[in-house]
């Protein structure tokens, strides 16, 4: 199951130029959190989605992997998985 939110996330640091320390620091988290996010470990909080969103002036869509398919109610606001034809 792919991460698409941890991937996104490395993405646009990457885009932007941005350390995980100087997102961290922006957030007000420590690096090594950043780090969990990236690697899939932990998952950030609504709040948190929000801000990364607002630091990259990117939609929540984009953060989290979303690619505009019908999300089924109860499904994870971010898309962690590919979407099942369900």
């Amino acid at each position: 199951m792919e991460n698409l939110f941890a991937k996104n996330l490395k993405m646009l640091r990457a885009e932007h130029a941005m350390s995980q320390s100087a997102l961290a620091k922006k957030l007000g988290v420590t690096q090594q959190c950043v780090s969990e996010w990236e690697l899939g470990r932990t998952e950030p909080t609504l709040s948190y989605l929000w801000r990364i969103a607002d630091i990259f002036d990117a939609s929540m869509d984009e953060v989290c992997g979303r690619n505009g398919a019908a999300d089924p109610v109860g499904k994870s606001l971010c898309a962690f998985a590919s979407p099942s034809n369900d």
